[in-house]
């Protein structure tokens, strides 16, 4: 996923358009009071939750997420996740007007 993330030298690697997700409706993007949550399910993630201010989200062909995977942890038990735009579940809602 990195590789398609950066400018490759690799012909085959086309680079492709990220958003960045951490800010929460709730919890700004105060990490301690995020609730978007993960669990693995056999061999994938299932992630639950709602980002905001997500920039370049409109044309995005990826997101980087944060979750928490154990919220006994604190900040330690939270990971980024790769998503693909395309994946069943994402909602892109309309552009926030400044």
């Amino acid at each position: 996923w990195l590789g398609m993330l950066c400018n490759s030298s690799n012909a085959r690697a086309v680079p492709k358009r990220s958003a960045f997700c951490l800010t929460e409706p709730n919890a700004g993007s105060a990490v301690t009071e995020m609730t978007s949550s993960a669990r693995k399910v056999g061999g994938e993630y299932i992630l639950n939750g709602t980002k905001t201010f997500v920039t370049n989200a409109p044309v995005a062909d990826l997101f980087v997420a944060y979750a928490t995977l154990n919220p006994a942890l604190g900040v330690m038990g939270i990971t980024a996740f790769i998503i693909e735009s395309k994946t069943p579940g994402v909602i892109i809602s309309r552009a926030m007007c400044r």
